[in-house]
């Protein structure tokens, strides 16, 4: 069963506000990470933590319907029939995502607030050219954001990434109209850990996995999971030396064994790379053996007894643990898991 605990949400955000001095946009798409979108906003909403991002119209919508007090940024480009259902929602946001996607609509965006968006490198969506960027904002006095993202900032050589950021505080520098600029962002998770003064100017973050508790890059302990994962054990069996377990033959038992057989597997969204962790039983650690597509197989003693709880990830086991074995992050991991409700 997989539990999701908002008040660490809340905490974790409140927590990188003090400690970064700025709001954040929580990114919430692909169902917040696996949280559940509407519980998330409510629950960050009663804590006054107002400002999320996400990438569809559809999520859009559901958020905006969640929480009236919310503001939603919409980071993807909508068609002119998405942009008119949107505008039927006084705190959903829109993204200007090209000059090419602004001219073709500009009609049609009328009457809604506006994120202007700069490439400044990941070349997926966004404005480089600074006289494009300035007769936009000049035209149009619904844009209230401006914000870029960083793609490589999670990885250990910075040069790309801080010839990006000189590139986005130049392009800053030279827009005019900065005082209607009410929401600037461009710190996602790793980003914001690097606290680069440079960016200092941007008045929001735009994080997603650090809010749920997981850090890309540097562990920080005050960061509270928010994901807890529990099977049971369903079986227990004797192996007996040189026996194997598992599919192939990779799993040769050096002495006899006590093995106990979980009822979770890669087929409920778990990472095959998950073996390199231990779980957690009574709270005692015990060793996985084996991730299979509907079972975990963990080497146990005694003291463990069929339909016994075992801790997947939790407070002795993280997700951003796993980062010491792969090279896949943590929202991967995160939005591969089958939510669940709290009371399932």
């Amino acid at each position: 069963m997989l539990i999701v605990n908002y008040d660490h949400i809340v905490k974790n955000l409140e927590y990188l506000k003090n400690k970064y001095h700025k709001d954040n946009f929580l990114i919430i798409k692909n169902n917040a990470y696996n949280t559940g979108l509407e519980e998330t906003i409510n629950h960050c909403t009663q804590a006054g933590l107002n400002h999320f991002a996400l990438t569809s119209l559809k999520e859009g919508i559901k958020a905006a319907r969640a929480n009236k007090n919310a503001y939603i940024l919409i980071m993807n480009p909508l068609n002119k029939e998405e942009i008119k259902q949107a505008k039927e929602y006084k705190n959903i946001a829109l993204s200007i995502t090209s000059k090419e996607w602004y001219d073709l609509y500009k009609e049609d965006l009328k009457n809604i607030k506006l994120h202007l968006k700069v490439n400044i490198g990941m070349n997926r969506f966004g404005l480089s050219d600074i006289d494009d960027i300035n007769d936009i904002l000049s035209s149009n006095r619904n844009i209230e954001g401006l914000f870029t993202h960083f793609p490589v900032s999670d990885i250990d050589d910075l040069t790309i990434h801080n010839k990006q950021v000189d590139s986005f505080v130049k392009i800053y520098n030279k827009i005019i109209n900065k005082e209607q600029l009410k929401y600037i962002h461009s710190q996602n998770s790793a980003t914001l850990l690097l606290d680069d003064n440079r960016l200092s100017f941007c008045n929001f973050g735009r994080i997603g996995i650090l809010g749920y508790g997981y850090s890309p890059t540097t562990f920080d302990s005050n960061l509270k999971p928010s994901i807890y994962l529990n099977a049971k054990v369903v079986a227990i069996n004797k192996i007996k030396e040189n026996e194997y377990i598992g599919y192939g033959l990779s799993n040769k038992m050096d002495k006899d064994k006590l093995i106990a057989i979980c009822n979770i597997g890669y087929g409920d969204g778990l990472n095959k790379l998950r073996v390199h962790l231990p779980v957690y039983i009574k709270n005692k650690e015990y060793k996985v053996l084996a991730v299979s597509m509907s079972h975990l197989i963990v080497e146990v003693d005694h003291n463990i007894k069929i339909d016994d709880i075992v801790e997947i990830y939790g407070d002795h086991i993280r997700i951003d643990h796993l980062l010491n074995y792969c090279d896949t992050s943590c929202s991967i991991h995160m939005s591969s898991l089958h939510h669940q409700k709290n009371n399932d």
